[in-house]
């Protein structure tokens, strides 16, 4: 069933409102660290500096924590940052969040509000976390306390600098990864901070767990992380790219003219390496990737060989290379934390289908608790309505062909069910070794 989003398109309004009439009964809201491994989840990252702090094992300031919304109203009240720390924010998908933020110039004041307004607030500089409020606009102008309120859409990431207050209202089901950051100036502890105790209450962090160890190998986090598993497939051959790379130039309605690569060699491998020769030969920009030069670009597009670790962004790019212009490939991430909704396909009025990676274990494609290990595809063609799936089993495939029906309000009663078809792919490429 679809989310019943309820936001107003002014956000400072629909804040305003949700705090005059809340939502009724327990809010659902998952924060905590990763439950798994998740390729988002190292977008994230605190700076050298706050990595080695507390040998570099400080969940949620530089360690990446998970907030899993489940409705809409969820709330992060009022704070800042621990140790005068900033923080970022990815949203990756769902409904937006509405970040209501304090300008630093009103800090004292809103500071001495609260401390009037409530007079057992605890002593230390986190009292306002400990208050558990949300805080509504008519109070914060009431009392000249200056603010923004910013709405935040998927794809996007808002950055709070250190003590800056902000609180944040979810307006549904979303998911976002976020950590804290510390610039490398500064000295090596906040000033005129008052750290918490234990009379705070649990989980706080005290000026010891703070420090950085004069011993910190332990403690500093590469940008990237990889596990290493022992279900990895089988790895082919890497083989030299060749020169003279094959390609095809076609008229797309005649309004343009595009070159693609024609994919039809009996050996997905040789396959496979056309696609990088084809991509490198059509400078594929490196940012895409998250390269900055031509040789990372190489180095990055080879694994999507059979047998490599598989980036869902490199996998992304190189189905978008290959598919029709009309055709939209959709996030991976989107396919595992939700089924799709009506609205996700209201831009299927300009597009003649879509291309749905999905990320599953090789040996039981339905559970979303079994370690992922293995790459399916599906493909929906929206002119002749047929979903065609490589490497889906056939209750995958037909699954999501029911999916699609009901998503896209399809009745079969009138002759308009989606036809679907599974078709396997050669096994030494996806069977697990």
């Amino acid at each position: 069933m679809p989310e019943p989003y309820s936001y107003h398109g002014n956000p400072e309004q629909d804040f305003q409102d949700t705090i005059d009439s809340p939502p009724s009964g327990q809010l659902g809201y998952y924060v905590s660290t990763p439950i798994h491994s998740l390729e988002y989840t190292c977008l994230v990252h605190p700076g050298p500096k706050l990595a080695k702090r507390g040998e570099g094992d400080l969940p949620g300031i530089n360690t990446p924590y998970w907030y899993i919304s489940t409705c809409y109203g969820t709330p992060a009240n009022l704070h800042i940052e621990d140790g005068r720390t900033g923080s970022v924010n990815l949203l990756l998908v769902g409904a937006p969040k509405d970040w209501l933020l304090i300008h630093p110039g009103s800090k004292t004041n809103l500071e001495s509000c609260l401390r009037k307004e409530f007079p057992k607030h605890k002593s230390c500089t986190q009292f306002a976390r400990y208050l558990d409020i949300l805080l509504a606009p008519r109070w914060l102008r009431e009392r000249d306390i200056e603010y923004s309120i910013v709405r935040q859409y998927p794809g996007e990431m808002i950055v709070t600098l250190n003590d800056t207050y902000h609180q944040v209202k979810n307006c549904g089901k979303n998911f976002t990864v976020a950590i804290n950051f510390e610039f490398e100036l500064g000295s090596s502890m906040p000033k005129d901070y008052q750290w918490c105790t234990k009379s705070c209450g649990q989980n706080i962090l005290t000026e010891k767990d703070f420090q950085i160890p004069s011993n910190n190998e332990k403690a500093s986090q590469p940008l990237t992380q990889h596990s290493t598993l022992d279900y990895r497939p089988k790895a082919a051959t890497i083989i030299e790219i060749p020169d003279d790379v094959p390609s095809e130039t076609v008229s797309d309605d005649g309004a343009a003219t595009i070159t693609c690569l024609p994919l039809a060699d009996s050996d997905p491998v040789k396959d496979i390496h056309r696609l990088i020769a084809f991509s490198i030969k059509n400078r594929v920009p490196p940012g895409l990737l998250g390269c900055v030069t031509v040789e990372e670009t190489e180095k990055t597009l080879r694994m999507f060989l059979p047998g490599q670790w598989m980036s869902s962004t490199i996998l992304r790019v190189l189905l978008q290379i290959c598919c029709s212009t009309r055709f939209s490939v959709v996030e991976s991430l989107k396919l595992e934390l939700s089924t799709p909704s009506p609205d996700s396909f209201k831009h299927l009025e300009y597009e003649d289908g879509l291309v749905f990676p999905f990320h599953v274990n090789c040996s039981d494609q339905a559970s979303p608790k079994a370690k992922k290990n293995h790459w399916v595809l599906g493909i929906f063609n929206r002119r002749t309505m047929e979903f065609v799936s490589f490497g889906m089993d056939k209750a995958f495939t037909a699954k999501w062909a029911l999916t699609l029906e009901k998503s896209m309000n399809v009745s079969p009663d009138k002759g308009c069910k989606i036809q679907y078809e599974a078709k396997p792919v050669r096994s030494f490429v996806w069977s697990a070794h």
